[in-house]
């Protein structure tokens, strides 16, 4: 694994980082942006913006940017080769700010990052013309949902599975969700997509930025310093 120098970022178990506001991880120009933790690049596709606004966001148009990853790979490194894995550990965290709320759920939520199916990981934006919230799991499974998204703001997301089947939400540094439940990982080959996965859910509207995947359940206290570490790039004090 590389080294990610992120300003006090939690690095223990950090498999998957992609950061806009790295020139490491995407030199302000081009199609291709690279993981800071790895040999691991992937495709901006159908135009997904780069902003330098927050010290370097993606912005995407809420109809069919997004940026793809080999899917495979990413499973392989939260340990998950083949099958389904019932015990896995792993967290999502990205910074993100939507544009618009929702039109509602299933089909017509927002992705932040998942795979392109029903399998997989992933971390999305669910709601109602005038109301958002926090989507944690994929189809076919079970899905854990928290929170209160607001628009034009930014906001810290994160959500972890451990061994065990402990599941946890935490909205911009403070625990909102906890429950015992499954969530168990199905190996899949499709691409792995931050900002809009079709077969899953649909596309974001609106930035996302600081995307990390880690192979491990990120304790409160990691999720804190997480926060901590990036709050007043993305304007929270």
């Amino acid at each position: 694994m590389g080294f990610y120098r992120g300003p006090n970022i939690v690095t223990d178990g950090l498999v998957f980082a992609v950061d806009p506001g790295s020139e490491r991880s995407y030199p302000g120009s081009g199609t291709t942006t690279s993981s800071l933790m790895t040999a691991y690049d992937g495709t901006l596709i159908n135009g997904t913006a780069f902003s330098t606004n927050n010290g370097g966001t993606w912005e995407f148009d809420g109809t069919d940017d997004k940026i793809n990853f080999d899917g495979a790979t990413i499973l392989g490194y939260i340990g998950v080769t083949s099958g389904i894995d019932n015990n896995v550990a792993y967290s999502m965290e990205a910074w993100i700010k939507l544009d618009a709320y929702p039109s509602g759920i299933a089909s017509s939520g927002d992705t932040i990052m998942g795979h392109n199916s029903t399998q997989g990981i992933g971390i999305q934006v669910f709601g109602t013309t005038t109301s958002a919230y926090i989507n944690f799991g994929y189809r076919g499974n079970s899905n854990y949902n928290a929170g209160n998204i607001t628009i034009n703001e930014w906001h810290h997301i994160v959500g972890t599975r451990a061994v065990g089947g402990a599941i946890k939400i935490y909205i911009d540094g403070v625990e909102d969700y906890a429950v015992t439940g499954n969530l168990a990982v199905d190996y899949t080959s499709s691409n792995f997509a931050i900002g809009h996965a079709p077969s899953r859910i649909g596309p974001f509207n609106g930035d996302i930025s600081s995307t990390r995947v880690y192979n491990k359940s990120l304790t409160a206290a990691e999720v804190t310093q997480n926060f901590n570490a990036q709050k007043s790039r993305f304007g929270l004090w």
